[in-house]
């Protein structure tokens, strides 16, 4: 688990986006599922899908995932919060995906679980006792479910589509429901590189780029992140802090600014199958007397839209080791784009 939070120097201000993010591992079980490619799975069928997908969730650090096929599902009660899970997602099969769930306020929550609606199973993934909430920092945790797709599942049956269904556990109370869900399409060529070139990318970047809006959860309030970038390869990133849900309205407060410069390297073909960079944020001084350092992530920018492997261009000081994708040193830089939580020009 990797847990990031907000600086003391900023808790006094209101919840903000934190983003603790927890890995679960990638390739699970390696190639598709049984039978190969001969036993093509439908993706009308929730308890065929769920057997395919057992062995391509993992975990990571103290994470675990199981999956659970006698219990009875959790009853739901409405004090729990409703975790909010991407909308949709696009994969060829055999493709790894990030389906980032979001939990507002960064609710203490004891479990996650995920399965195919209407399958008599579930996943349900262990979280630590702090739910992704570390100390008294208020935070909205993004658990980055990570699933490796099998290579068989069906192309062209009766239906192009299937999903994922997400709730959380907080005590003995299960939460709202919320689903991502995956178009399955055939395997497409290798794409021409559609990113700039290297010395392009300062005026590509240029500006203000937002994030998505996150709630609180006790419905007082709401953040955006904000990155901006300038020509001469600076950025500075803060979140802005709304009294209303859905970022409307006057801003009622602010983090204190993150400040630092960054580095781009080539593009190169990743193993997703889309063209991305390796890009260096380094810290300033001031922003080091905060306790930010320095991400070593990735970026695409694609349609009007800026992607990232981590989704803050710096990380907070912790005694926790480096886990991978955490993006605090070269070594565990992210090596996949997380698509669905792009951010937008402002």
């Amino acid at each position: 688990m990797n847990n990031v939070t907000v600086p003391a120097s900023a808790r006094h201000l209101a919840p903000v986006l934190c983003a603790a993010t927890l890995l679960l591992g990638g390739c699970g079980g390696g190639g598709g599922g049984d039978g190969g490619n001969d036993n093509p799975v439908p993706l009308n069928d929730p308890n065929a899908l769920m057997s395919a997908l057992s062995d391509k969730i993992e975990s990571a650090g103290s994470v675990s995932v199981v999956l659970n096929t006698t219990g009875p599902e959790p009853a739901p009660n409405a004090d729990t919060p409703k975790v909010t899970a991407v909308e949709s997602a696009t994969a060829e099969p055999g493709q790894v995906l990030e389906l980032p769930v979001t939990v507002p306020g960064g609710a203490n929550l004891s479990a996650l679980f995920a399965k195919v609606p209407s399958a008599s199973s579930y996943f349900e993934i262990n979280l630590p006792p702090s739910g992704g909430k570390q100390g008294s920092s208020p935070a909205i945790p993004i658990i980055n479910f990570r699933v490796q797709l099998p290579d068989n599942l069906e192309v062209g049956g009766a239906t192009d589509t299937f999903c994922l269904e997400f709730w959380g556990l907080s005590g003995d109370d299960r939460g709202p429901k919320d689903q991502s869900c995956i178009k399955i399409v055939a395997e497409r060529p290798a794409p021409q590189n559609d990113q700039p070139q290297t010395d392009q990318v300062p005026a590509a970047l240029a500006g203000d780029w937002l994030s998505g809006c996150f709630a609180q959860d006790d419905g007082n309030g709401s953040a955006r992140e904000v990155i901006s970038f300038t020509g001469a390869n600076q950025y500075a990133s803060r979140f802005d802090v709304f009294n209303t849900t859905d970022c409307s309205g006057l801003i009622s407060g602010q983090t204190p600014v993150v400040m630092g410069s960054y580095a781009v390297e080539d593009a190169e073909l990743s193993s997703q199958g889309y063209w991305v960079r390796d890009i260096d944020f380094l810290t300033d001084s001031a922003a080091q007397e905060l306790g930010a350092e320095a991400c070593y992530n990735l970026l695409r920018l694609e349609d009007g839209k800026l992607l990232l492997g981590y989704p803050i261009p710096y990380t907070l000081a912790t005694s926790q080791s480096p886990v991978e994708g955490d993006c605090r040193t070269q070594a565990t830089r992210p090596t996949r784009i997380i698509f669905s939580l792009p951010f937008t020009r402002g």
